[in-house]
């Protein structure tokens, strides 16, 4: 996102408060930023904290939704043992959904 915004390192440093050998770890993954900088970094980006991390909202949202399809086709078909099996799998990977 830095590159994209045509930054160096030392002007997204300035920006956000922090030294560029943070950015620098940040980048090559020697270090992480502290997570009170993820709204922040996220609103100087314009995106959201889920976006910053690499979080894909539309698979998420298309998988809960065959999940959802699977599991009315197994309660009409009166498999309700299979259903409750795939309720708990899909409860177990969207436990905030």
């Amino acid at each position: 996102m830095r590159k994209k915004s045509d930054l160096t390192q030392e002007q997204l440093a300035e920006q956000l408060g922090v030294s560029p050998q943070s950015i620098s770890k940040w980048e090559t993954n020697a270090a992480y930023p502290d997570i009170t900088m993820f709204p922040i970094l996220a609103n100087f980006y314009g995106v959201t904290t889920d976006e910053l991390l690499g979080v894909d909202l539309t698979k998420s949202e298309e998988k809960i939704s065959n999940y959802i399809n699977e599991i009315l086709e197994l309660y009409h078909g009166w498999k309700h043992k299979e259903m409750v099996e795939l309720c708990r799998k899909a409860c177990h990977e969207f436990p905030a959904v």
